[in-house]
């Protein structure tokens, strides 16, 4: 008798109260859900992450230096041996009309670049320039970068 009384009880105060069980139901609901998702979505984006890695062939470091590296630097780097690969490249960074660019060296051993359209640079006079420009320069044009200048 005592839990027929009391399960009549709960559901009258569940039902006096409907507005608040349905937000208690609704925040279970969310909460379950956003932890499902975060268990599912990690493995995904590891997976994802290690298939553009390896499409782009993406450096698991990266050295930049101010002034160059020398001869006993690069010594340094390829004598470690957990090193596959070492790619060196230039970059120069100035001032292409009011936008801030910058340009780096190719070479064949570079990774990560896909031309859409044209070709590889065959002589020291010709770039590739990014996706982003290309409503702003056609296969041709003359391009002029101008120094970075340091205000005093």
């Amino acid at each position: 008798m005592k839990k027929k009384t009391y399960l009549k009880n709960t559901l009258r105060d569940m039902w006096d109260t409907k507005g608040k069980v349905l937000s208690i139901f609704i925040m279970i609901f969310l909460a379950s859900t956003v932890i499902v998702g975060l268990f599912l979505t990690g493995p995904s984006m590891r997976k994802t992450l290690n298939q553009t890695l390896k499409k782009y062939d993406h450096p698991d470091l990266t050295v930049t230096s101010t002034y160059g590296l020398d001869i006993e630097d690069q010594v340094i780097i390829e004598k470690d041996k957990d090193i596959d690969h070492v790619y060196y490249s230039k970059f120069y960074d100035g001032f292409l009309g009011e936008n801030l660019i910058r340009v780096k060296s190719y070479s064949e051993e570079t990774p990560k670049v896909e031309i859409t359209e044209g070709s590889f640079p065959k002589n020291n006079d010709e770039i590739v320039i990014d996706e982003k420009l290309k409503s702003d320069f056609k296969i041709g044009d003359k391009i002029t970068i101008n120094h970075l200048q340091m205000k005093k």
